[in-house]
């Protein structure tokens, strides 16, 4: 009674592997029916189903059994997979290879006397059993296919050499991303292992392990995190009126190495760059010395030393100078002419800075004697050094000894021009520094004009400068009225 009976049977591929533990099947819904096609109503059936390979007498792959129960519409419904196993394991079909089959067979009265109802092919693959069970497993977060064979990707015929062919004319392979921190925290990564290191070299790059270290794609070592040369700015010396000389020095190339340009940049704002003023001192590593050139003269600069490899610009600490003064004698600077400039050997000489003596533009009054407590009083005050620098020094010595008066020190000390009120009595070699350069200073007379050197032998005489014969004298303290022509130190 092979068609005794009938099923009519639904199958529904609805699956559950959503994780590794889940249960796996495919639900099967059928309606049992009699010889005289009317359904079989609340009754205990078994049934029995074969998964057959390739075709409709193909070979049974997996074999289970079933205890059911229509309802009183004839209607049961089981699950693929979920059954007594005969033969073989449901996990173990590999649904991706080839065509299966359905076989179907019932007995009515819950027994094992089963006749066959019908078979039917799976014209839809199970696609979510395929991919669980077509060779891939899962164990814990890991999940691993057991193909021994070549698997393409875009093509059918994957190269026989190749474990792996991806063919695609619109896309590429996407290797894992990251950052050179984070590959580092990779824990004993296999050789051969690939990925692209986002902020490695200048633009990223493609790097290899080879067991020893990383690589990159053609075998060099892999490039790092690119960082800039590191260097100090030198001091400043040599300062002209239109110049200097600094410098730096490169400890480190950075990466990628090496440094292509070096040298110090300046400007008159702080932190200089070099897209600002800037020398350029030769490559690489070590100590360079700068030439800054085309400076005004008496102005601030700011300067830093600077290094450049190909990932940008690293500067040294910023410094300042002030370019020397464009002076001549005979100039208006500070309060009154520029009398004398210091030379070499004079003290008080910085050949970064200029110095010298600043002339009130005329003389005081209609002259003075040295000293006003002259008439029988005269003893020596010890102003007595000559050389140039000790006039102030000498002026301040002559006021606390003769206190107040009408006096040539004191009216040099007393006197507020031009905003400055450090005015002096020349020392005799300032004195003559005067008369050396009196034309451009202007304002003198043919007559004596009095120092602030004392004559160290005579107490009743101090020195003087005679304008018509240029000699140094030796006149009466109480002479009146010598020429005075106070001086100040700038």
């Amino acid at each position: 009674m092979k068609n005794k009976f009938k099923i009519i049977f639904i199958l529904l591929l609805i699956n559950n592997i959503s994780n590794a533990q889940a249960t796996q099947g495919i639900n099967y819904q059928g309606i049992a029916r009699n010889a005289q096609s009317l359904p079989i109503l609340n009754r205990s059936i078994s049934i029995r189903l074969s998964i057959l390979d390739g075709s409709a007498i193909g070979l049974a792959v997996f074999v289970e059994t079933h205890n059911t129960v229509t309802n009183n519409s004839g209607l049961f419904n089981l699950s693929i997979g979920l059954g007594t196993a005969v033969t073989g394991t449901f996990d173990s079909i590999h649904w991706g290879q080839g065509e299966k089959w359905l076989q179907v067979e019932m007995d009515t009265s819950g027994g094992n006397n089963f006749q066959l109802i019908g078979t039917t092919q799976f014209m839809s693959v199970p696609y979510a059993l395929n991919a669980r069970n077509g060779n891939f497993n899962r164990t814990g977060n890991d999940i691993y296919n057991s193909n021994s064979g070549n698997v393409g990707i875009g093509t059918t015929s994957p190269d026989a050499s190749a474990q792996l062919e991806i063919t695609s004319f619109s896309k590429g392979l996407l290797p894992p991303r990251m950052t050179y921190a984070q590959r580092n925290l990779i824990s004993n990564p296999a050789t051969g292992l690939i990925l692209w290191c986002s902020d490695c070299g200048l633009k990223g790059e493609l790097q290899v392990y080879n067991s020893i270290e990383w690589t990159n794609i053609v075998g060099d070592t892999a490039s790092i995190v690119p960082f800039l040369p590191t260097l100090t700015s030198a001091s400043i010396n040599n300062i002209t009126n239109v110049s200097a000389v600094a410098g730096g020095n490169v400890f480190s190339d950075g990466y990628p190495p090496p440094v292509t340009y070096r040298g110090v940049c300046w400007s008159t704002t702080h932190s200089p760059t070099i897209v600002n003023n800037k020398s350029n001192d030769g490559s690489g590593i070590g100590a360079y010395t700068s030439i800054l050139t085309g400076l005004i003269p008496n102005t601030t600069y700011y300067f830093r030393a600077y290094a450049t490899n190909i990932f940008g610009t690293e500067y040294g600490i910023e410094d300042s100078f002030t370019t020397l003064l464009n002076l001549n004698i005979g100039d208006f600077y500070k309060g009154g002419i520029v009398a004398y400039l210091l030379q070499p050997g004079d003290p008080g000489y910085d050949q970064n800075v200029p110095h010298g003596l600043i002339a009130a533009n005329s003389d005081l009054g209609n002259g003075a004697p040295w000293c006003d407590v002259c008439n029988g009083n005269f003893y020596f005050t010890y102003a007595q050094d000559r050389s140039i620098g000790s006039g102030k020094t000498n002026t301040i010595i002559i006021v606390n000894s003769q206190g107040s008066g009408s006096y040539a020190a004191k009216l040099c000390y007393d006197l507020i021009l031009n905003g400055f009120s450090d005015w002096f009595l020349p020392s005799i070699n300032e004195l003559n520094k005067l008369f050396m350069n009196r034309v451009a200073i202007g304002g003198f007379v043919n007559d004596y004009y009095w120092s602030s050197t004392e004559n160290n032998s005579y107490l009743f005489f101090a020195k003087s400068w005679y304008f018509q014969d240029s000699l140094e004298h030796n006149n009466f303290k109480g002479d009146c009225c010598h020429k005075v022509r106070a001086i100040r130190y700038f």
